[in-house]
């Protein structure tokens, strides 16, 4: 069973959301701090160090969180969509490919942000896969 967001997370969510990606990344560095093995926070990292174009931290913080949860949608999404936009298409479509499995298992209907990811990775799946 998963453990219930703290409301520190919550905030630090909620500073990215607004546009406080400073204050967001901090938020989660500090929630880090206390609780490394929180993958929500080290995925909430990976969002902010992308938005100030952190790349090398948005590596480990994403990479992390796939440590820790390897099969979340959200993390297995970011990364596939993070590696297309820095120019390694070849390599999102592992991940692509890893989302779209864990997702055929999914109990239930997914949220919208999931389901748009994954039909970003079905058709660049498809496209790589037609000769």
């Amino acid at each position: 069973m998963k453990q219930a967001a703290p409301p520190q997370l919550e905030q630090a969510f909620s500073a990215l959301q607004q546009g406080r990606v400073d204050d967001a990344r901090e938020m989660f560095e500090s929630l880090i701090s206390h609780s490394p093995n929180r993958a929500a926070a080290w995925l909430g990292l990976a969002y902010s160090c992308a938005s100030l174009g952190d790349d090398a931290a948005v590596a480990k913080a994403v990479d992390r969180a796939l440590t820790l949860e390897p099969r979340d949608l959200r993390a297995l999404l970011f990364k596939a969509d993070w590696l297309v936009r820095t120019g390694a298409s070849r390599k999102s479509l592992a991940y692509y490919d890893q989302a779209l499995r864990v997702a055929s298992g999914a109990p239930g209907p997914l949220p919208q942000d999931i389901e748009q990811g994954l039909k970003r990775g079905d058709v660049l799946l498809t496209m790589n896969n037609e000769p």
